[in-house]
């Protein structure tokens, strides 16, 4: 299928990017005169087991899903439609950018920081910046939790960023009450972010599977790096990180769930708490 023209009243200014089932593009909106996102369905999408009716359905329900929410902290759909070949899209606001490119590149190995160009190397944020995005982080998180939804691939490329205000997106993968569209023993996520009871299988997963995810992501915004293999603890690779931060990036990535906040309001609490006496830092530095 070739790219579309337009959709609807909405010109297409260029393409942003193609994942495994969906396309997005970078629109104008003539009537506002100010740029839009709209993510269009992929068809011809095949991803592990499951047909494309399966992502199609789960396109559709991510678009009422967002339809519905109404958070500062998650992305809005404005708007959906379909093609004239009946491929639907919905319409978002624009976010010029997102926070795995404010992070840098990922790597778990140090040797191979200094191949990558500058301007992708890994980079870690002070507390005092990384904090507060956290936080909103877990509140937009939060008002998934407080509706039994658990997201399964929170990772820094779906927190969209406009200045310092952090949005929550890309809702495909997420897993409702009372419907399951996973094979019990399949699981759905990114590698690098998804928990151990996540590689089990769908059944396994809850709240606290998201929880280990931003475990992940706070790991990674606070040393520069993954938390790959034995890992060091985020204080004593990064000096300006207090102990009581440090536990609690700990507990968000403990192996075993039970020792995790319980979901994403119980760990903005914990965070709040363990923020207390944080100094102010310096701008984001890259990994040495």
């Amino acid at each position: 299928m070739l790219d579309p023209i337009a959709f609807g009243r909405f010109t297409v200014v260029r393409r942003l990017g193609k994942g495994n089932f969906s396309r997005a593009y970078l629109c104008d909106d003539p009537d506002l005169k100010s740029p839009v996102v709209v993510k269009l369905f992929n068809p011809e999408c095949a991803v592990s087991r499951y047909p494309p009716e399966v992502w199609r359905y789960r396109f559709l329900e991510e678009a009422r899903l967002l339809a519905r929410l109404d958070h500062p902290n998650i992305i809005r759909v404005k708007g959906f439609g379909r093609l004239e070949d009946a491929t639907p899209y919905y319409v978002m606001p624009f976010m010029p950018s997102n926070l795995a490119k404010r992070l840098g590149r990922d790597t778990a190995d140090p040797s191979r920081i200094e191949e990558l160009p500058p301007d992708k190397r890994p980079r870690r944020l002070p507390p005092s910046v990384g904090i507060p995005l956290l936080r909103q982080a877990l509140q937009g998180l939060s008002a998934l939790h407080s509706l039994g939804i658990v997201h399964r691939d929170i990772k820094p490329r779906n927190f969209l960023l406009e200045g310092d205000i952090l949005k929550l997106s890309d809702f495909t993968m997420v897993k409702t009450p009372g419907r399951n569209l996973t094979h019990t023993r399949g699981w759905m996520g990114t590698e690098d972010y998804i928990s151990p009871e996540q590689r089990k299988g769908a059944k396994y997963v809850d709240e606290r599977t998201d929880i280990y995810s931003l475990g992940v992501i706070a790991y990674r915004m606070l040393t520069g790096m993954l938390p790959k293999g034995v890992t060091k603890p985020v204080d004593a690779v990064n000096s300006e990180v207090n102990g009581q931060l440090s536990a609690w990036v700990a507990a968000c990535l403990s192996a075993d769930r039970d020792g995790r906040p319980k979901d994403a309001e119980e760990a903005l609490a914990q965070l709040n708490h363990a923020a207390c006496g944080e100094t102010p830092g310096r701008t984001d530095e890259p990994v040495r």
